[in-house]
C-alpha cells in the first residue's frame, strides 16, 4: 500500500514540475518573440513623447509672448484713450471758457 502511495506522489511532483518547467519555455519564448516588437514600439513612443515636449515649450514661449504683446498693447490702448479723454476734456473746458466771455 505505502508503495502505491509513494508512486502518486512522486506522480504528482513530476506532474508539477513539468508544468512549471513547460511554463517557464513558454514565457519565455513569448518574451523572446513579442521583445523586438516591444522596443520598435517602446522608440516609438519615446520619440513622439520628445517631440510633444518640444512643442509645449514652442507654444508656451509663444503663449508667454502673446501675453507680454496683449498686455503691451491693452497698455497703450489705455494711455492713448486717457490722451485723448484729456485732450477732449482740454478742448471742451477751453470752449466752456469762451463761451463764459460772451
Amino acid at each position: 500500500m505505502l508503495r502505491e502511495c509513494e508512486q502518486k506522489m512522486l506522480y504528482l511532483v513530476c506532474s508539477l514540475m513539468a508544468l512549471l518547467v513547460g511554463g517557464l519555455v513558454a514565457w519565455m519564448m513569448s518574451t523572446f518573440r513579442c521583445k523586438p516588437g516591444f522596443l520598435k514600439k517602446l522608440a516609438d513612443s519615446e520619440r513622439r513623447a520628445n517631440t510633444a515636449q518640444r512643442t509645449i515649450r514652442e507654444l508656451r514661449t509663444q503663449a508667454e509672448k502673446a501675453d507680454r504683446n496683449f498686455h503691451k498693447a491693452n497698455f497703450e490702448l489705455t494711455i492713448s484713450t486717457f490722451s485723448y479723454a484729456t485732450s477732449v476734456a482740454m478742448h471742451v473746458n477751453a470752449c466752456r471758457a469762451d463761451m463764459q466771455r460772451c
